[in-house]
């Protein structure tokens, strides 16, 4: 059995070079598009267990090669924590435990990626060169090192992450130095709420989202963190990618916004978006106006992309991805010599 911390895990995926990301994309691509098809793929509803001081949440999940559970704690006055527990479904041996935070960041950013490298580039009409990213945290940061790893060079130029509190947009400008290193070529700033009056953050959003390409939204808000008309002032096809709600009174973007797609919206499980996102509720979008990842990836019957709207995204997370995407980050740190292996788990 081999352990990796959260610390071994954020190292092993910061190190990731352009083709292991691609296959990292590959593999959670794969495994959305056979969701509907393979009928060894089971997701149970998530169960819970609530005291006085705390919440804990199991989600099991299994398909034909690993079964896994998710456990997170979440405490009422400390930082959530969590692991994943990797099984061997054919004799039960306990292959693997793993922190679940850096994972369920960067899984979920790479779910956005896979239509992301789809919907836009050269070919799509698309362009990928301004991008902003709303929110100061894990979420936010994966989004953009994948879009920078997963993009030809040169076709990103600059990343703006916003945010409403400056403190922690002063730790994610840490890394930085790290980035620009990386990627010389590409600007990188941050646009603070707090710091500014109303009127001059609503000024430069305003023109900030005017002339992006590509929105990630990766915030937990109540309440639309810009309006339409913000985009409407420079009208072109963007891509949004919203990952932030995650309950039904949650709301990232306005109706107009969500539905700027010609009505169409792409997710990652058509029911649980329609459960589980505020956006989909307040809009009262149906089932048909959906269009799942796997859907897009589907061979012959794929669907085809609306090249004449904007591409919008909506995610809210499923047990698949931490599976698939622990087990092959377990794979990777045992190939590299990382972690520690525990003997007598048999």
């Amino acid at each position: 059995m081999h352990l990796l911390s959260e610390t071994t895990i954020a190292t092993i995926l910061t190190s990731l070079m352009p083709s292991q990301g691609q296959e990292f994309l590959n593999i959670l691509i794969q495994s959305l598009s056979s969701l509907n098809t393979n009928d060894a793929i089971h997701q149970p509803a998530r169960t819970s267990i609530v005291t006085d001081q705390s919440t804990a949440l199991f989600m099991p999940v299994s398909n034909t090669t690993t079964t896994g559970i998710k456990i997170v704690h979440v405490p009422r006055t400390r930082p959530i924590a969590g692991v994943i527990n990797l099984f061997d479904p054919k004799n039960g041996h306990l292959l693997g435990i793993l922190g679940a935070a850096e994972i369920t960041a960067f899984r979920t950013a790479l779910a956005t990626m896979t239509l992301f490298v789809r919907a836009t580039g050269d070919q799509t009409g698309i362009k990928r060169e301004n991008i902003v990213v709303f929110g100061s945290g894990r979420q936010a940061e994966w989004h953009a090192r994948l879009a920078l790893l997963l993009s030809p060079p040169g076709s990103v130029q600059s990343i703006t992450f916003v945010n409403r509190g400056r403190a922690r947009l002063q730790t994610l400008e840490e890394v930085f130095p790290v980035l620009r290193g990386e990627y010389p070529g590409v600007t990188m700033d941050t646009l603070s709420q707090e710091t500014l009056s109303q009127d001059d953050y609503e000024a430069r959003l305003k023109g900030l989202l005017g002339g992006s390409d590509v929105i990630f939204s990766c915030t937990p808000a109540t309440e639309p963190n810009f309006p339409f008309a913000y985009l409407q002032q420079h009208p072109k096809r963007r891509f949004l990618g919203l990952i932030g709600s995650y309950k039904p009174q949650m709301q990232e973007i306005d109706t107009e916004t969500l539905l700027s797609g010609g009505g169409k919206i792409y997710v990652d499980s058509k029911e649980a978006c329609l459960e589980e996102s505020g956006e989909l509720i307040r809009a009262g979008v149906t089932e048909d106006q959906l269009v799942e990842i796997g859907e897009v990836y589907g061979g012959s019957s794929a669907v085809q992309i609306d090249a004449n709207n904007n591409v919008v995204f909506k995610c809210v997370g499923m047990g698949l991805m931490d599976l698939v995407i622990a087990k092959q980050v377990l794979e990777v740190a045992i190939k590299q010599g990382q972690g520690m292996n525990v003997e007598g788990f048999a």
